[in-house]
């Protein structure tokens, strides 16, 4: 069925842009690396921020990102009130190095990005338990003998910034610590939270605030992965009908489905008024 979206609260009509980025992401066809990064669309999540101290004998730098994380993160989360249900931790992880030794070049350091992967698998083990629905946003402590540290890219160039993404995993920030007296929580934030955006469905941008149009987006990306996701669970449900002959369906059931076709029904209508 197709659907011509149209935000009600705001009065946004969607752009073929907009339509073609949400396509994307409910889309699982998709190879587009903005669409691997992102979490899949859920109800709530659980969002982790981990300081990584790979040395706490050279790294004595003081940090209270859990106050900073109430002055900076809980005003972004704010506003995607409506849309899904948040909570955050702050932790600290010791004792994870670096996945290369660092090598030099001008007046800073760097590590290659194809060496990036290799840092999440030893944060990860660190971190315990997990479930789809946690999003990671580590600060990573590099010790002063190598700081500032940067990413080389493939072609030879170093990023502006010493972050990356980890799809399905979350946002990964180098934090060089020389010369520093703490870690700026309005620094650390002022970098992560755009990664967080890129997340949970949007297109990179250099701040945190979420525009009515991006609103817009992450409602109507959310609304049709639970569309799709709930269709696929009734073909589903039919296909094993289909395959047992003669095969009883109980009136509680079949209460269900006509509840969950009706209420698909009221979400396409939703979104297309």
């Amino acid at each position: 069925r197709g659907l011509q979206l149209r935000s009600q609260s705001s009065g946004i009509n969607a752009e073929y842009g907009d339509l073609e980025f949400i396509e994307k992401h409910v889309s699982t066809n998709q190879a587009d690396q903005s669409v691997m990064n992102a979490m899949a669309a859920a109800t709530s999540y659980n969002i982790l921020v981990t300081v990584v101290n790979p040395n706490p004998a050279t790294i004595t730098l003081p940090h209270d990102l859990g106050n900073a994380a109430q002055e900076y993160l809980e005003p972004f989360l704010g506003q995607l009130k409506g849309l899904a249900s948040f909570t955050y931790q702050t932790q600290v992880v010791r004792y994870v190095t670096l996945p290369q030794r660092p090598m030099e070049q001008g007046d800073g350091f760097y590590i290659t990005e194809s060496s990036l992967p290799h840092l999440i698998t030893p944060i990860e083990s660190k971190l315990g338990t997990s479930t789809s629905n946690d999003i990671n946003l580590i600060v990573f402590l590099v010790e002063p003998a190598f700081s500032p540290l940067s990413i080389k890219r493939s072609d030879g160039s170093l990023q502006d910034l010493a972050t990356f993404l980890s799809p399905q995993f979350g946002a990964v920030l180098l934090y060089s610590t020389k010369d520093k007296e703490r870690v700026d929580g309005r620094e650390v934030f002022g970098i992560l939270l755009p990664q967080l955006k890129q997340l949970l469905g949007l297109r990179a941008s250099n701040n945190s605030r979420i525009t009515a149009r991006e609103h817009f987006l992450l409602r109507s990306r959310t609304a049709l992965s639970h569309i799709l996701r709930s269709i696929d669970t009734l073909n589903s449900l039919i296909s094993l009908v289909d395959s047992i002959p003669n095969m009883v369906i109980g009136d509680h059931i079949a209460e269900q489905i006509a509840r969950s076709i009706a209420g698909i029904e009221q979400a396409c209508n939703f979104l297309e008024a």
